[in-house]
C-alpha cells in the first residue's frame, strides 16, 4: 500500500510506502491514488499514468483521466473530443460511442456511461440532463442503452438507477430488479 503525498508549493508529488520511505517523486501536479498498479497522474496540465515505480505506462496526453478498474482506465481527449479507455499497459482499447459525456469506472464487466450533457450529483453517478445514461461493454458499444436519468455501478449483479423521477434496481441485462 502507497499513498501519494501531494507539496503544492513546489507542485511536486511523491509516493511514499507504508514505512514512509519515498518511492516515487515527480514534477507531478496533480496525482490520483494507485489502482491496479497504475496512477493517473498529471504534467503541464495532460493527464498520464505511472507504475509503481515511477515509469510512464501511458505518458501524458489526456485532458482528464480516470482510475483503472478491471483493466481499465477512461481518459478524455478534449481536441478531438473523445472519451477512450486505456490497458494497464497503455494501449487505447476502445473510444466511447461519440457523444458520451461521462463515464465511470468498470465494475463487473460493465461501465456507466452518460450520453449528452451531464451532471455528477454524488459519487460515481452521474445525471443525464438531455439524452441519458446506459452502460457500455468491454468493447465500448452500449450493452444497455442510455435511457436512465442517472445510473451508479454494478455490485453483486445490480446497479443502481432512476428513471422518471423514481429509482430502481436492474441486472446486467438492463431489466428492471427493483422499484422505489
Amino acid at each position: 500500500m502507497a499513498v501519494w503525498r501531494l507539496c503544492p508549493t513546489e507542485l511536486r508529488a511523491s509516493l511514499v510506502d507504508r514505512t514512509g520511505a519515498c518511492r516515487i517523486t515527480g514534477d507531478f501536479r496533480c496525482a490520483f491514488r494507485f489502482s491496479e498498479g497504475r496512477a493517473a497522474v498529471e504534467v503541464g496540465g495532460l493527464w498520464g499514468y505511472v507504475d509503481g515505480c515511477g515509469n510512464w505506462v501511458a505518458p501524458p496526453r489526456f485532458d482528464t483521466a480516470g482510475s483503472f478498474s478491471e483493466g481499465l482506465a477512461a481518459g478524455f481527449i478534449r481536441q478531438p473530443r473523445r472519451r477512450v479507455f486505456v490497458d494497464l499497459e497503455g494501449r487505447e482499447a476502445f473510444a466511447a460511442p461519440e457523444g458520451c459525456g461521462y463515464v465511470g469506472e468498470f465494475s463487473e464487466g460493465l461501465v456507466w456511461a452518460s450520453w449528452g450533457s451531464w451532471t455528477i450529483p454524488k459519487p460515481r453517478a452521474v445525471r443525464s440532463e438531455r439524452g441519458g445514461c446506459g452502460y457500455l461493454g468491454r468493447t465500448g458499444q452500449w450493452v444497455i442503452e442510455p435511457r436512465f436519468e442517472s445510473a451508479d455501478g454494478f455490485r453483486d449483479g445490480l446497479a443502481g438507477v432512476s428513471l422518471n423521477g423514481r429509482y430502481l434496481l436492474i441486472d446486467a441485462a438492463g431489466a428492471v430488479i427493483w422499484r422505489e
